[in-house]
C-alpha cells in the first residue's frame, strides 16, 4: 500500500485534524484517509473553512482603475 508524507502542515490545520480524529475515535492517519475517501471516492463536497478577508479600502471604480494601472506607469 502506498504511503504519503504531508509537509509544511500549519499548526492550526494540525490541531483541527487532531480534534476531528479524536471526535471520530480514529488515528490522525485514519482520519485523513476517511476525509480523502469522502471527498474523492464518495463525491462529498469539501468542508468550507473560514477564509480571512482583509480589505484596506473600498472596492470602487477608483480602486479598480488603480489596480489596472499598477505596474504600467
Amino acid at each position: 500500500m502506498p504511503d504519503i508524507l504531508i509537509k509544511k502542515l500549519s499548526t492550526e490545520l494540525h490541531s483541527r485534524l487532531k480534534d476531528e480524529a479524536k471526535k471520530h475515535h480514529r488515528s490522525m492517519n485514519k482520519e485523513i484517509i476517511a476525509m480523502l475517501e469522502d471527498v474523492l471516492m464518495n463525491g462529498e463536497s469539501r468542508p468550507e473553512l473560514p477564509k480571512p478577508l482583509y480589505i484596506a479600502e473600498p472596492i470602487d471604480d477608483d480602486f479598480i482603475n488603480k489596480a489596472k494601472r499598477s505596474g504600467r506607469e
